[in-house]
């Protein structure tokens, strides 16, 4: 048999990524008389690495929901969320339930022509509202910083199809759902996230003392989204306060440039891109941090702090972040600079016992409340009600 040569097999693998639709077809190999089509990610049902399955919530989430369709006897295929050209090629009339989101699933709303049941998946804030938050949030920092930064989070997604679905399921609170009131009349159904469980972990003895400053920021695209800009600003004015910073800047080099000098201070950290399962971050990131902070202007649920409370940090975020965290936590009055800062200076004027029993009650909030029962659950009673 002849060898492909390296060279060939890469221009193959990557027309087989980007070109060909890619459609997961009857993943559990059933029988039923009823099909679902789960218009979200493919990834976790295909070959994929650890470091990929813990990157992001969304791979145990389309999972349950599979298996949650499955146990409701549905033959279950999956398309990815962006792939309009598989929604072009599925036969849809086949399909009894239509769940996701995105432009593959708007697509298919767009050019429905039977009578499935269309059911849409939010896992983030109206499509307008973050882009207006963006926009003035550049804006901003425009005028602030005399910082010219485009835009890299604007969604295409025109929610005005939503009249025509007969489910929205949002991730997120009431705050969330009443974002989408413009377009979706009938009653949205929340839903909470949920956690990676073999990723719990919570430490103990913790020098408080010191970790009370060090505090964890993650963030994918969308730097300004997250609200980096402020914390830039602010910890530029406390040498004793440190901000870990996880994610990249690839796709986000303008922004780095134009704040290179608040990035190399000696109090802020790069951890790079962070991977969850890795002792590095579960041994050290997680001990040496006290709080996750996120005064994020738009989101649903961020895994970007489930995930650390998972492992005990206490949260910091902003009513955007669409977590009830007053209990064991703070939410920031608003997104200005003094705002966060009153919080953050709140937050560090607490004793040990204070620390200790804050960690332990947002651990185990998550632990009830975001766990891969509770989401499963949930997503089924939710289904039910719909179906």
């Amino acid at each position: 048999m002849p060898v492909i040569p390296q060279n060939i097999k890469n221009v193959l693998k990557q027309y087989k990524r980007f070109v060909l639709p890619n459609i997961v077809r009857n993943q559990y190999k059933t029988k039923f008389s009823k099909n679902v089509l789960l218009v979200y990610i493919t990834n976790p049902f295909n070959r994929y690495s650890k470091a990929d399955y813990y990157s992001h919530t969304n791979r145990i989430k389309v999972q349950i929901m599979a298996k949650a369709f499955k146990r409701m006897r549905f033959n279950v295929d999956v398309i990815d969320f962006s792939d309009v050209e598989a929604a072009k090629r599925i036969v849809s009339k086949k399909y009894d339930v239509i769940f996701g989101l995105g432009n593959a699933f708007e697509y298919l709303v767009r050019h429905k022509n039977n009578h499935s049941k269309y059911i849409y998946f939010a896992t983030g804030m109206e499509a307008s509202f973050q882009n207006s938050q963006e926009l003035n949030q550049l804006e901003h920092i425009k005028k602030h910083w005399g910082i010219t930064l485009k835009p890299v989070r604007i969604s295409t997604e025109d929610h005005s199809f939503l009249a025509n679905v007969d489910g929205l399921i949002v991730l997120g609170n009431k705050f969330t759902a009443d974002s989408y009131k413009k377009y979706f009349k009938k009653k949205p159904y929340i839903i909470k996230s949920v956690i990676y469980e073999d990723l719990s972990f919570f430490p103990k003895n913790k020098d408080w003392d010191k970790a009370k400053y060090h505090f964890y920021f993650q963030s994918g695209t969308g730097f300004v989204m997250s609200g980096l800009d402020q914390l830039l600003e602010i910890f530029d004015q406390h040498n004793d306060w440190y901000l870990h910073i996880a994610g990249k800047f690839t796709k986000e080099m303008d922004l780095y440039n134009a704040f290179r000098r608040y990035l190399t201070r000696k109090n802020v950290i790069l951890e790079g891109w962070v991977d969850k399962s890795s002792e590095d971050y579960l041994k050290r990131i997680v001990v040496q941090c006290g709080a996750v902070i996120k005064p994020v202007l738009s989101a649903g649920i961020p895994g970007d702090v489930i995930d650390p409370m998972n492992n005990g940090l206490i949260p910091l975020v902003s009513k955007e972040a669409n977590m009830d965290v007053s209990k064991f936590g703070y939410i920031f009055k608003s997104h200005e600079k003094h705002d966060i800062e009153k919080a953050m200076s709140d937050f560090l004027n607490h004793d040990t016992k204070w620390y200790e029993q804050t960690s332990k009650k947002a651990f185990n909030y998550i632990q009830k409340y975001y766990s891969e029962k509770a989401f499963s659950e949930s997503f089924m009673n939710i289904l039910k009600e719909i179906l």
